[in-house]
């Protein structure tokens, strides 16, 4: 028998991994040349230098 937590968890990895889909299709049709991982990368620096220079 599966448990709750099992299901759960293919839920949301399969709603994240619709989501990612979703947002590589609007950079395609946008024209923007990078990776789903580039992008978030570039994010995560964003919002750390953020954090560092209080913008």
């Amino acid at each position: 028998m599966v448990s709750a937590k099992e299901v759960i968890n293919e839920l949301l990895v399969d709603v994240f991994n619709h989501i990612l889909s979703i947002e590589a299709e609007v950079l395609r049709e946008r024209g923007v040349k990078l990776s789903m991982t580039e992008v978030h990368v570039l994010e995560a620096i964003k919002i750390l230098l953020n954090q560092l220079w209080g913008m």
